[in-house]
């Protein structure tokens, strides 16, 4: 009877562990469905360069010379050294529970194999926790300067200073402000997401494993995961649904499917991958398009000199 019971509590830890792991993928994964046609660069230089262009003609001119960032303390090396640990925790974690399915459909009892799920599921949180926390530094780091800087443009424009060159340089620093902002809110959606996954495995587990005869020590453990998990899966969903609102509330240009994953493509940008900057670049054109038709027409420079002849040498010393 007990060996039966032992089993039973096997099969079932083991139920709960890989349905924590296949909730985890299919969490994780985003589906980007938004079709972006490719940039037409002699066009624009074109566009850009001859006497009568537009402010819509110029847009994505600027954006094909990116703002310079501020440096961060987290270095794309280290990002990108924890990038290859999650790949590799995910590929560990695939492993074991493929391992552990095995044994389950040969109605076997493996300890081992357990032990290892258990172990690659919490390390595979772990890694992501780690990549997901570096990103954050590296937003954190150059979200306060992107803030100052439009803050010191969108002074000039208000005191009357529109040239083309601080109206352009304002919707560029505004667009790429805009994302590092995003890029916070849905990191931090990640991160509670992370949280929840755990401690909901962990009141799983603990669930299907349950003695008929518990003591008082284990009942007060299983009520302390379930408020816990309930917590957790509470605080996921309304940072989720904040990050998603965010995207409305800032002004992000719709219809492009990168900007519901724009942390992940800020941070591969940062550590160097091309397709990822190549699509933020894309992204960032249009949000520079859309912030261009809300800022005021642009106007001579030699108009801003005569008009507001302070601001505009200000303008004169603060341009980069």
């Amino acid at each position: 009877m007990a060996t039966r019971s032992r089993a039973r509590h096997f099969h079932a830890t083991a139920k709960a562990l890989n349905s924590a792991a296949a909730t985890r993928g299919e969490v994780g994964e985003t589906l980007l469905t938004a079709e972006v046609s490719d940039v037409d660069i002699q066009a624009i230089i074109a566009g850009a360069s001859a006497p009568g262009a537009t402010i819509e003609n110029a847009a994505d001119a600027i954006s094909l010379t990116p703002i310079a960032l501020p440096e961060s303390e987290m270095r794309a090396e280290d990002l990108v050294h924890m990038h290859e640990e999650l790949r590799w925790a995910e590929s560990k974690l695939m492993q074991a529970s493929e391992r552990l399915a095995e044994a389950q459909e040969a109605r076997r009892k493996d300890l081992v194999a357990l032990a290892i799920m258990r172990r690659e599921l919490l390390g595979s949180f772990a890694a992501e926790r780690s990549w997901l926390s570096a990103s954050m530094r590296y937003f954190t780091d150059v979200a306060p300067a992107l803030h100052a800087r439009e803050s010191e443009l969108a002074s000039l424009v208000d005191n009357g200073v529109r040239t083309e060159q601080v109206i352009h340089e304002l919707a560029a620093v505004r667009s790429e402000r805009k994302l590092f902002e995003l890029s916070i809110a849905q990191t931090t959606a990640q991160l509670a997401r992370i949280d929840d996954n755990e401690s909901t495995s962990e009141y799983q587990v603990a669930t299907e494993a349950y003695d008929r005869e518990p003591d008082g020590n284990s009942m007060r453990e299983l009520a302390r995961l379930r408020a816990l998990s309930t917590k957790q899966r509470r605080e996921a969903v309304r940072l989720r649904g904040d990050a998603s609102e965010l995207l409305e509330t800032i002004g992000i240009v719709g219809g492009m499917g990168e900007v519901t994953a724009a942390n992940a493509f800020l941070a591969a940008e940062y550590e160097g991958d091309e397709r990822s900057a190549d699509r933020m670049d894309r992204v960032r054109s249009a949000q520079v398009e859309l912030e261009l038709t809300q800022l005021p027409e642009v106007e001579a420079a030699w108009k801003a000199g005569l008009k507001h002849p302070v601001h505009f040498m200000r303008a004169r010393r603060t341009q980069r």
